[in-house]
């Protein structure tokens, strides 16, 4: 072990009792020697990340532990250990720069539709944030009944709404069907000041429904992983995609397609983030799958009251969407090469072989397009390669467990019309020989 992952390992247990200021004085003389000790460590997989965490955990034992599960979209759900005392630090210091950015005030009422099951921690953190900050959380939750979610807002009258985006769309429908049903139109849907959402990204039909729904008037996102936690929120002052961060929490690179770090005033490449208060299970230079490139942060974005000797620790980066080979399907990703094995595995089981695939995909559905080689002599194909679509269709439709309003849609074609296909289509395309 060694760089920033030996510096992590060996620092002294935090303590109990830390004040936030004490930790943030620390963190401000410490970050540019963390910083430093990154050089050379390697960047990491979340199955590189997965086996830090492994060989950590054998070391110093479960006690104290923070489990969280990422999303799972790319393989099985893996789990992904915190030091309790230093996720509850991370979420004070966030909640600290969201007062300080005037997300959160303490006369909020905030309803809640984020996730709380299988240990996915959304509803948690965020009721962590909110009530650290003094406001009043309501956690109806993503899967509650719909109609205690809308006396929920008839009884507490919250002036904020949070939650992932497809449980905002899903709760936004229904209140356009009751309003409608009951004869109330629009005018009796409820008038939020803000929104806010994260942990899948927001296609443009879906902020049609959540405006149409909710009406905010400010609309901020976040944005974390499981892996390195919730650290980053967009502010409605700021440009679209651009989020807000302090670096005394984590320390951002983008790599280029060769594998080098961009230097600074270079476009942007892949998201390496650096969780700058984790030791006991370090996460060091985490390849996210995401893409972006730094921002300077501008006055204008921020409120007049945010503190001057704060504004030199905050900064800024352009969110570009996910890595350009993977696909997204509502809250989940999936690299290609993931969708791929699944397919050859798929018709490999019913006894005949992929020769190309192609992804096209839009929204939250992706056409999956299949060249199959021949089938030996003496046997069916037009029956063999039907048993293999439907074996291929129930595989992927699976996946989708998280993302009802999602779909694959399976088809066997010839390669001439794969071929002639791509230079027709006006929307994403991937292809794989």
């Amino acid at each position: 072990m060694s760089g920033l992952l030996s510096l992590c390992h060996d620092c002294a247990v935090l303590k109990e009792g830390y004040s936030v200021d004490r930790r943030l004085a620390e963190l401000e003389d410490r970050v540019k020697a963390l910083v430093a000790d990154t050089e050379g460590e390697a960047v990491r997989s979340r199955a590189s990340l997965q086996q830090v965490a492994d060989a950590a955990l054998l070391e110093t034992g479960f006690t104290g532990i923070y489990w969280s599960t990422s999303g799972g979209s790319t393989g099985l759900p893996a789990n992904f250990p915190c030091a309790q005392y230093e996720n509850k630090l991370m979420r004070a210091l966030v909640a600290r720069m969201l007062v300080m950015l005037e997300v959160v005030e303490k006369t909020d009422i905030v309803m809640s539709v984020f996730s709380s099951s299988n240990l996915y921690r959304s509803m948690e953190i965020f009721q962590d944030f909110f009530e650290s900050i003094g406001a009043t959380y309501l956690p109806v939750g993503g899967n509650g009944e719909t109609h205690v979610k809308r006396s929920a807002f008839s009884k507490f009258q919250p002036n904020v709404v949070c939650g992932a985006a497809s449980s905002l769309v899903n709760l936004g429908h229904d209140l356009i069907t009751h309003a409608k049903e009951s004869g109330g139109g629009e005018g009796s849907l409820p008038k939020m000041r803000k929104l806010m959402h994260g942990g899948e990204a927001v296609t443009k039909s879906m902020q049609e429904c959540i405006d149409t729904a909710f009406s905010p008037t400010l609309v901020y996102s976040f944005f974390g992983s499981a892996e390195t936690g919730v650290w980053a929120v967009h502010l409605p002052s700021c440009p679209p995609g651009v989020y807000l961060y302090d670096r005394r929490l984590v320390h951002l690179e983008f790599m280029k397609g060769d594998g080098s770090m961009c230097e600074e005033g270079e476009e942007g490449g892949d998201l390496i983030v650096t969780n700058l208060l984790r030791y006991r299970f370090p996460v060091v230079r985490y390849h996210s799958g995401d893409k972006g490139r730094a921002e300077k942060v501008k006055s204008e974005w921020l409120p007049p009251s945010f503190p001057q000797l704060e504004a030199k620790h905050l900064s800024a980066f352009l969110f570009e969407g996910r890595n350009g080979q993977s696909i997204a399907m509502g809250p989940l990703f999936f690299t290609v090469d993931f969708l791929i094995d699944k397919v050859e595995k798929g018709a490999a089981l019913n006894g005949v072989k992929v020769l190309r695939v192609q992804f096209v995909a839009t929204d939250n559905t992706c056409v999956v397009r299949i060249v199959f080689d021949d089938v030996g002599d003496g046997v069916d194909a037009a029956t063999v390669v039907d048993a293999a679509v439907t074996h291929i269709q129930a595989e992927l439709t699976s996946l989708l467990a998280r993302a009802p309003h999602a779909s694959f849609s399976v088809k066997s074609c010839s390669l001439a019309d794969l071929t002639s296909s791509i230079s027709s289509q006006k929307i994403p395309v991937l292809v794989r020989m």
